[in-house]
């Protein structure tokens, strides 16, 4: 039979498992979740470590989530903020297990990211100036709703980047979070440190110690969340349609086993479902 009569056949994904009981696919949305928060915290951060203006560091954070997107959002999303996470669970994308696991990666990348800095960045208090804090004009309880409008836009933004109507906008999506991250830096950014993201406050006040205020940080964002992702859902959801960035497929994480035989077997293009554990 000559190669061009045999018959191609697709490469078979096969689940495995690794010594933490994790399965390839939940491990590798956790690694990317992990990784991604790790240096989301480091570049955002860097900058304040060397003096930078506020404007600029609102400006690296939002190209930071840019780049980031760019190459975790087809593994696991792209979450790297509590806040997302939320949204995404509520909207029932990602599955109570798996979102619990996202969560505790999303934590320990912000602790190491924090870590990475205090390493390469100069001065010896890089984890201080890396703190999100409110003015001194400015009351917990004014700080915790700012914070709370910044979650809940956050929440809106993704939640219409899934909604159906925005399929043909899908592949503007890194840079269009990045410039709204960027633009809600720089309004609030002054004010309240525009952290948007439970996790990376938790970082730099694991490493530094400095707990004041830090319950603003998940209280504000997290409320914005769910009330603006329950509000989306109740008004301007549409069923019955597949959503614009479906989830993922955590099989992508799986490792590709070439059946016997084949010649350069195509990758098989694999429905993209939502995430389960």
């Amino acid at each position: 039979m000559s190669p061009s009569s045999q018959q191609v056949s697709a490469p078979r994904r096969t689940k495995s498992r690794c010594s933490c009981g994790l399965d390839y696919t939940a491990r590798g949305v956790l690694l990317a979740e992990w990784a991604g928060t790790t240096l989301l915290v480091f570049l955002s951060c860097l900058p304040a470590c060397a003096g930078a203006p506020q404007y600029a560091c609102a400006g690296a954070a939002g190209l930071a989530v840019a780049l980031l997107v760019q190459c975790f959002d087809h593994i696991s999303g792209a979450m790297f903020n509590p806040t997302v996470l939320l949204a995404a669970m509520l909207a029932r994308r990602v599955a109570p297990g798996l979102g619990a696991g996202m969560f505790g990666a999303q934590l320990l990348g912000a602790a190491t990211g924090t870590g990475l800095l205090r390493l390469l960045a100069p001065g010896s208090d890089a984890a201080d100036l890396c703190l999100t804090l409110p003015v001194d004009t400015l009351s917990v309880y004014k700080a915790v709703c700012i914070e709370a409008v910044l979650g809940g836009l956050l929440a809106l933004a993704n939640m219409a980047s899934w909604d159906p109507r925005n399929r043909l906008l899908a592949d503007s999506w890194p840079l269009r979070i990045g410039l709204s991250v960027a633009g809600l830096s720089i309004i609030a950014g002054p004010l309240t440190g525009a952290s948007m993201n439970a996790a990376r406050s938790f970082g730099p006040a694991l490493w530094s110690g400095h707990w004041e205020h830090h319950w603003i940080y998940w209280v504000g964002p997290l409320s914005g969340s769910l009330l603006c992702t329950l509000l989306y859902r109740r008004i301007w959801a549409v069923d019955g349609m597949p959503p614009a960035r479906a989830a993922p497929d955590v099989t992508a994480a799986l490792p590709l086993r070439r059946e016997r035989g084949s010649l350069d077997p195509a990758v098989e293009p694999h429905k993209k479902t939502h995430y389960s554990v």
